[in-house]
């Protein structure tokens, strides 16, 4: 199965959803992922996994066997080992490839001979524009586009540690979801009805289920406005940084976040902004959506995003 690129070029400010919500979850921590460019130095285990598994998803979309699959997902995941080990992170890493090696084969058996919903394309990508002349463009990257029913549909792949209901229901607003069928509706020129959650659960012994989401039009419409504003305040904040505002007060802090998930690892920084503790951190590496984002300049029409 082919991979499909419908990247456009144009002028503009460029955002996916992943940096819109971590804005909205916390300024302060988004400020230090995506200006100051600094990532815990520590794999999250949860997160390197996940994309190992979406790596050996993908490859089994393309029609790769599932020991095939594995290997793909093991090489991925070896490639986001850090160079140094702590004491304990071989057993977590043993931990997980033992449940990417049951997981795969697992997935394979539980949908083989899968035809309800006919696949168009893997990974596929988009940037577009959010509302009209903003000059704030979403970039996206979908798991799989399907036809179900004779309508279009997204398949994203989501890895969970559990299967609880309750933890399905943020998918019915979450902004993830509504920014796929938005950017995918638009670069497409006909509405994708909704997002499959295809979810692989990390239990000893596997356990899947598949959950529909949509968007109604003024769902759509709503997450457009919304995400313009956001932009919009973000850019906004990063012009008066430019000149010589305190960027700690404009990209302050959502204390009920510290301990939210687990310790935030931009707690002991929040508390110590120092050299020591910044030396704590990887150097962010550049994403697909760097790859895209024009040099901020500190020009007002630019930074205000029109």
């Amino acid at each position: 199965m082919e991979r499909l690129e419908l990247i456009e070029p144009g002028d503009g400010v460029d955002y996916n959803q992943s940096r819109v919500q971590l804005y909205i979850t916390c300024h302060r921590k988004y400020w230090w992922c995506f200006d100051q460019n600094l990532v815990p130095d520590r794999p999250r285990w949860p997160l390197v996994t996940g994309t190992a598994v979406h790596a050996g998803l993908a490859a089994l979309s393309g029609g790769a066997t599932p020991a095939d699959a594995v290997k793909t997902a093991v090489t991925k995941f070896n490639s986001e080992l850090p160079a140094r080990r702590l004491p304990g992170e071989d057993e977590i890493i043993t931990e997980q490839l033992e449940m990417i090696q049951r997981m795969l084969p697992a997935y394979a058996e539980q949908w083989a001979g899968d035809t309800v919903y006919t696949p168009l394309g893997i990974e596929a990508s988009g940037r577009v524009e959010v509302g009209r002349d903003t000059k704030i463009f979403l970039i996206f990257r979908l798991d799989k586009l399907v036809i179900w029913n004779k309508q279009l549909w997204i398949q994203d792949h989501k890895t969970a540690g559990r299967l609880d209901m309750r933890d399905l229901m943020k998918y019915e607003m979450d902004i993830q979801m509504s920014a796929y069928i938005y950017g995918a509706s638009v670069v497409l020129g006909k509405p994708v009805s909704g997002v499959i959650v295809d979810l692989l659960v990390k239990t000893k012994t596997p356990q899947f289920h598949r959950e529909l989401f949509n968007r109604s039009d003024d769902d759509l419409r709503t997450f457009e406005e919304e995400f313009i504003e956001v932009v919009r305040d973000i850019e906004a904040r990063r012009y008066r940084v430019l000149q010589g505002e305190d960027p700690k007060v404009l990209f302050y802090k959502d204390t009920s976040q510290c301990l939210q998930y687990g310790k935030c690892p931009y707690r002991d920084l929040c508390l110590r902004d120092n050299p020591a503790q910044r030396m704590m951190f990887a150097k962010r590496a550049p994403d697909y959506v760097d790859d895209l984002t024009l040099l901020h300049k500190a020009d007002p029409e630019v930074s205000d995003a029109g």
